[in-house]
Parts: structure tokens; C-alpha cells; sequence
């Protein structure tokens, strides 16, 4: 499977380090399976006057994982990405989708668009032995996919809308504070839209650090 043009120069760097970032990864949750959603590949080259030819060396780092969790024990969801993202820090940087077992399910018997890419696209980088095997995925038409992305679209545009209003509002007021305040709500709602409508993943997260990165998976100018 290539489920995206680098994956092959992904792959092989993501082996090197694989069974050590699971152990550690295992070790912190009760995993099912681990998907790869996507990677950076960064090239580097150096030349001088003194050097003009200079090889390129390339990396792979800022991957993409979502991680089908069977229980969360005593966690939240924020709490197990933040503890295993630290955790294989020394390897390379990592973003997690956490996402429960029975959730997921859920999600591929309604046909939901972020499951179903999982389900038919993504790379398991592992399968926990005693998981049961996942359900097909509901089938439903690209004409009901459209309609639930244009809905998206604009339910996201007229919260984005109403917070640059609101910030237009507090300029006048000369209530700098609250402006920023709207501003920044703006911009956090910009990044969940174009998250839930180019992957229709359903982000619950205010940081903005993890929304630009999960943005990268759909805008490459952000990763």
C-alpha cells in the first residue's frame, strides 16, 4: 500500500525506529491498533562558496498517528496523546489521534468520512493480537459526503464570521484585551473548520500548537 507519494522514504525511516515507539506507546495505553495518517519528509542542503556541490540529506519526522485505544482507564483523551507524544520525543515528533475501540466502531458502521479514510487508506503500524477484527465500513455516496462538507463549510464560516464581528465590535469599544481575545477565537475556528472538512475529523482541542499540526495533514503551508 502507498497511501501517499513519501511513504516510501517515510516507511523506511519509521522502521528504524518502529518497534521502540511502540514499546513505548504500549506501555502508556491499551492499544488495539496504530494508523499512520502522514509524515514530513525534510530535505537539507548546504553549499558555499567554498563548497558549491553539496549533498542533500533528507529526514522524515512530524508524523501523523491515529491510536484505536480499548479503554482509556483513568485518562482523558488530552492527558494519553500528551503522555505518549513526550514519550517518543528522543525518536521523532509525533501527533496522536486518540480514539476509543467501541467509538471507532461506531464510526465505521455510520459511515463517518475520517473512519472510513482510516479504514481504506491509512498504514496499521500495528495490530494488537487479541483485537477483534474491525466492521465494514457503511457505504454511503459521495453526494451525502458533499452535502455534510458544504454544511461543514458554512456552519464553520458564520462562527468565524461572528467572532471577527465581535472583534470589529471591541476595536470600537477600544476593549484591546477582548479583541485579541475574538481574534484568537477566530483563528481557532478556522483551523477546526478546514480540519473537519478536509478530513472530517471532529477536533475537540482549543491548542493551537495541536490544531496547526493536525492541519498540516490537510494544508501543507501550515506543517
Amino acid at each position: 500500500m502507498r497511501p501517499f507519494t513519501i511513504y516510501s522514504k517515510i516507511s523506511e525511516y519509521l522502521e528504524e525506529y518502529k518497534v521502540n515507539v511502540i514499546h513505548k506507546i504500549l506501555s502508556i495505553a491499551k492499544v488495539d491498533r496504530i494508523f499512520l495518517l502522514g509524515a514530513s519528509l525534510h530535505r537539507r542542503r548546504s553549499e558555499s562558496i567554498f563548497c558549491p556541490s553539496a549533498p542533500t540529506s533528507q529526514f522524515a519526522n512530524d508524523f501523523i498517528f491515529a491510536i484505536i485505544v480499548s479503554d482509556l482507564d483513568t485518562c482523558s483523551v488530552y492527558q494519553l496523546q500528551e503522555k505518549i507524544e513526550k514519550s517518543v520525543q528522543g525518536n521523532f515528533l509525533l501527533t496522536t489521534i486518540i480514539l476509543e475501540a467501541k467509538r471507532f466502531n461506531r464510526y465505521l458502521q455510520s459511515g463517518d468520512v475520517f473512519a472510513c479514510n482510516i479504514y481504506s487508506k491509512a498504514v496499521e503500524v500495528f495490530v494488537n493480537s487479541n483485537s477483534r477484527r474491525l466492521p465494514i465500513p457503511k457505504n454511503l455516496s459521495d453526494q451525502y459526503y458533499k452535502i455534510q462538507i458544504q454544511e461543514t463549510f458554512h456552519q464553520g464560516h458564520a462562527r468565524i464570521k461572528s467572532f471577527f464581528l465581535g472583534a470589529d465590535f471591541f476595536i470600537e469599544k477600544g476593549d484591546f484585551n477582548m479583541t485579541l481575545f475574538m481574534l484568537h477565537q477566530a483563528f481557532e475556528q478556522i483551523l477546526i473548520t478546514l480540519i473537519k472538512v478536509g478530513s472530517g475529523f471532529r477536533t475537540t482541542t482549543h491548542n493551537l500548537s495541536r490544531l496547526l499540526r493536525l492541519s498540516a495533514m490537510i494544508c501543507y503551508e501550515n506543517s
